[in-house]
């Protein structure tokens, strides 16, 4: 019973690890000692059942944990009409739901690692494959759970991936310039699980031939891949690029006077970036500045050399897109681009969701719901129908998606990719901030790229190839919005 007691106990400190190693800067180290204790319990449990239902559990507190800036939305701005405890019943659910789908992947990994070590010799070796494998699958969960019209069956949902904890370490996260994420998790999971067979109180002899093997090859991997990071050519464009933020929530002026003032904003920022000169500017997520103007002559009689980067909101036969123009002054002619990655309850609604939700909606509630969530993914960018300095974009929760940027610049080599961001959902995010900063990271370091944001109730910042990230400092600003000149 004590020993029972004492496997649980490692269980649930794992998971507190799991954790914390999410929430901020500081508390990323102890992403390893979260593996080591997992270890430990793995190894001392008995049976594969009480693996399952504690992997369970420990996948389902560190989802609940990763997802908590959920809560940052609340007070939920489609459901004011309603009252306090259906929002708070509405986010619980999806809070609950999407923890546990991300469990059951991490469930999966634990007991196959389990089974492994149970009936193969080296079978703990087989961790950080299967650790890897088990967040993928729960990454398809999640996409199953919040499929709707606006998404598809896909592992793009990376929050939660442990990679993301060495991001910002210097050395360690050289290894994401070969996989991003992918192998930053690949890592973690082989450099705790190499610590943990070295610590295990077994006779050296007994370990030396495979420990050792694996620690010269992780060794080597790590100095290769700084060799490579370090000194890998990161191109200079000579650009003066100007980031424009913006401070619009969602009680920013009601219905289409909304619109209308977001574009008044726009235009304010962009014609004052403007008299700086710069080669590019890019606006936030939606502002819909393009709206105000009546033919592409008028808008490139405004921006003269300088090219601009907008987006907004479209109708085209399918349904309703989320769409970033940018419009090129040297061609004369502006690019459109969809965005493929939607976010679940902000641009569409589950199926799922929607169907336990409805019952308890208004009918003037649901309806515009209807009209609001109503977007559908857009058509797949091909970057190379474009010229090559065309910067890439990279739409607000297309940052979650691992492999986004690397398709994009695989085939393309763009001297920058701006980031367009709207969070006016959200009530000042600072776990979600911190998290979102390792996904770029990870991403800048795969695509040798510099991601530059132009945000909406976030911060600015830059994210360069070498792994730094730069906070925006303001030039000029307003009440409304604020301009960054970033070089290139």
């Amino acid at each position: 019973m004590v020993s029972m007691n004492r496997t649980r106990a490692l269980w649930l400190l794992s998971s507190i690890f799991f954790i914390l190693a999410f929430l901020h800067p500081l508390t990323e180290i102890l992403i390893f000692p979260a593996f080591l204790l997992l270890l430990r319990a793995l190894t001392q449990s008995t049976s594969a059942i009480q693996v399952m239902r504690h992997s369970l559990m420990l996948g389902t507190i560190k989802g609940l944990g990763v997802l908590l800036w959920i809560w940052n939305i609340y007070p939920l701005s489609w459901l004011t009409d309603h009252s306090a405890m259906l929002q708070i019943a509405t986010m619980t659910v999806y809070w609950l739901t999407a923890a546990l789908t991300l469990a059951l992947g991490t469930t999966v990994a634990i007991t196959c690692v389990y089974l492994c070590h149970k009936h193969l010799k080296k079978g703990l070796y087989t961790l950080p494959f299967l650790w890897l494998a088990g967040e993928l699958i729960g990454a398809l969960l999640y996409s199953v759970l919040t499929l709707g019209p606006g998404s598809s069956i896909q592992m793009h949902f990376s929050y939660g991936f442990v990679g993301y904890t060495i991001a910002n370490f210097p050395l360690l996260n050289s290894i994401a310039t070969f996989g991003g994420v992918y192998t930053l998790t690949l890592l973690v999971a082989t450099l705790a699980l190499l610590i943990h067979v070295y610590t295990k109180q077994e006779k050296m002899v007994k370990k030396i031939t495979t420990f050792n093997c694996v620690t010269t090859l992780v060794t080597c991997v790590i100095l290769f891949t700084a060799v490579h990071h370090y000194t890998r050519e990161i191109p200079v464009h000579n650009l003066s690029v100007i980031a424009v933020s913006t401070n619009i929530d969602k009680t920013f002026m009601p219905g289409e006077n909304n619109h209308a003032a977001r574009r008044t904003v726009a235009y304010e920022a962009t014609t004052q970036a403007l008299t700086l000169s710069p080669d590019v500017i890019i606006l936030p997520e939606d502002l819909r500045m393009l709206q105000g103007f009546t033919s592409l002559e008028e808008i490139f009689e405004l921006l003269g050399d300088t090219l601009l980067i907008d987006s907004a909101r479209t109708n085209i036969e399918q349904g309703v897109i989320s769409r970033a123009y940018i419009f090129n002054p040297d061609e004369q002619t502006a690019y459109a681009l969809d965005k493929n990655y939607l976010v679940p309850h902000g641009e569409y609604m589950p199926y799922l969701h929607n169907a336990l939700l409805r019952p308890f909606l208004s009918s003037s509630t649901a309806l515009q719901l209807a009209e609001d969530l109503a977007y559908t993914t857009g058509k797949p960018n091909k970057y190379t129908n474009f010229p090559d300095d065309t910067p890439v974009i990279l739409s607000c929760m297309e940052s979650a998606w691992p492999g986004a940027l690397y398709k994009r610049t695989r085939d393309h080599t763009p001297p920058f990719v701006a980031h367009t961001i709207s969070h006016s959902w959200f009530h000042k995010p600072t776990i979600l901030w911190h998290q979102q900063d390792r996904m770029l990271q990870a991403q800048a370091l795969w695509s040798n790229t510099t991601i530059i944001t132009a945000p909406n109730m976030a911060p600015q910042k830059v994210y360069r190839p070498s792994g730094s990230i730069e906070q925006g400092k303001p030039i000029a600003e307003t009440t409304y919005w604020a301009l960054h000149v970033v070089k290139i």
